[in-house]
């Protein structure tokens, strides 16, 4: 019995302590608007991996397109969203990425340099392994 109560009182302090390390991250200005029911505006112009201006709508004129927004850097949930994304590309045997439709990294970090983006497409383009 004792035993079981000196392991709750550990996860519970494992859980207290990720939680107040994680709500100690609260950047100003920083917030969620929910644009629901809406279409993107395919006009927004954004910087490749190069450094080149690029309209959102250059990408959609033949094939269909899975938009992943996210931030480089990001310590968790990112790269989670990323790995989900290359475990769902590689369990798909009967359609390609680049062959059948397109994937467009978006990221939402202003801090994020065409180097980094460069970077990053390059090394999840040399693990999955259907590309």
């Amino acid at each position: 019995m004792m035993l079981k109560r000196v392991i709750y009182f550990i996860i519970l302090l494992l859980y207290s302590v990720s939680i107040s390390g994680e709500t100690s991250r609260n950047p100003e200005d920083v917030y969620i608007e929910q644009k629901l029911d809406q279409l993107i505006d395919l006009n927004l112009t954004f910087l490749d991996e190069e450094g080149k201006k690029v309209q959102l709508k250059d990408f959609f004129k033949d094939k269909p397109v899975i938009i992943a927004p996210a931030y480089y850097e990001c310590p968790r949930l990112c790269t989670l969203v990323y790995n989900g994304l290359k475990k769902a590309i590689e369990n798909t045997k009967y359609i390609e990425p680049g062959k059948d439709y397109k994937i467009i990294s978006l990221s939402f970090n202003p801090e994020d340099t065409q180097e980094l983006a460069k970077e990053k497409a390059e090394n999840y383009r040399k693990n999955i392994e259907t590309i």
